[in-house]
């Protein structure tokens, strides 16, 4: 137990160690609890009409026309008559709330396998974007930007950043030259993933495409200029002074 509390106490010592001087924006949390909201409420959904459409509706279906088969065959016993028949059964001795036709079970019975055929696939889908989500990060230290996906970006390997939807949607898009020379492009999305993190990236960034101004250049030039003693307008004013 010791040795092993000692392992885990070193690796998170070396992890911090590592990550020091790395900023890392990894799938914020807000982004994280809607699909797995959107997740559980799809499968709940899908997984409940399946049940519906294999065993709910069915035992509906077979308790009513039961209900208007005994009905029609008792009309005077009719009450006593369907409790007991009910209770033999296992079903609920009360009236039925919606008796209806066989073709009208077998509507609502289809209804559930379409509902379910549709809400199943959404909820995979919100899943795997779930999974595949949480595996996605953008990082930034003193070497460059890398990214899940296998993107390594040199600082001097960046062409430029698409702020066209930055400052309304919170999305950019990073443009870089892999090693082969190929463009690639790296997403920047401060809703997906952590918002202070990739504001830090995408700061950073812009600070390298457009460096601010050199201090003396912001500067400028002085307001006016004083001419030294002994210039030529100097000499000027004295001859004009002594016309001699």
């Amino acid at each position: 137990m010791f040795v092993l509390k000692s392992l885990c106490t070193l690796t998170l010592y070396l992890s911090q160690k590592l990550s020091m001087n790395t900023v890392k924006a990894t799938i914020s949390s807000g982004y994280r609890w809607r699909l797995i909201l959107m997740t559980f409420i799809m499968l709940g959904f899908g997984a409940y009409c399946i049940y519906d459409w294999q065993i709910g509706y069915p035992k509906i279906k077979e308790i009513g026309l039961a209900y208007v088969e005994v009905k029609e065959a008792n009309p005077d016993t009719f009450p006593q008559v369907w409790k007991e028949h009910a209770a033999e059964r296992g079903w609920p001795t009360d009236t039925p709330k919606k008796i209806k036709t066989a073709k009208q079970y077998d509507t609502d019975i289809f209804t559930q396998l379409l509902m379910a055929l549709i809400t199943l696939p959404l909820g995979l889908f919100f899943l795997s974007k779930l999974v595949r989500e949480s595996c996605r990060w953008v990082a930034m230290d003193d070497n460059g930007i890398t990214a899940s996906g296998g993107h390594k970006v040199p600082w001097d390997a960046i062409k430029s950043l698409d702020e066209e939807k930055w400052k309304t949607k919170g999305i950019a898009w990073l443009h870089y030259a892999d090693a082969n020379g190929s463009e690639r492009k790296v997403l920047l999305d401060d809703f997906k993933q952590q918002r202070e993190p990739t504001t830090a990236i995408v700061q950073q960034i812009q600070g390298l495409l457009n460096p601010a101004p050199a201090e003396d250049e912001v500067a400028g030039e002085p307001e006016g200029t004083f001419d030294e003693p002994g210039s030529k307008d100097d000499v000027n004013a004295e001859t004009v002074a002594d016309p001699s």
